[in-house]
């Protein structure tokens, strides 16, 4: 039972971030861990987050505007989440 309403959970979610372009997850996550655990959950809900930003890019290939994808705004934007995921795998921050 709980899986089921987990999936209910998970498809409400994901209609609204269809609607507003964005906060499934962030949606989904109090739920999601009262229903399967802190621990399924996380693992779960990304793992939903990444296929469904697969789908999107693998299904609208066509239209992706490259030239504005990797302008010098995106370049930074990219390197700063880069560093920030780098930051956070090693625990380890310096400033310089």
């Amino acid at each position: 039972m709980k899986e089921l309403l987990f999936l209910l959970v998970l498809f409400v979610s994901n209609v609204i971030q269809a609607i507003t372009g964005f906060a499934g997850t962030v949606l989904a996550m109090p739920p999601s861990v009262y229903l399967l655990g802190l621990d399924h959950a996380k693992v779960i809900l990304n793992a939903m987050a990444w296929l469904s930003g697969l789908m999107i890019a693998v299904t609208g290939y066509r239209h992706i505007n490259w030239k504005e994808l990797f302008n010098n705004r995106s370049k930074n934007s990219l390197t700063s989440i880069g560093d920030g995921m780098n930051c956070t795998f090693e625990h380890v921050c310096s400033n310089s």
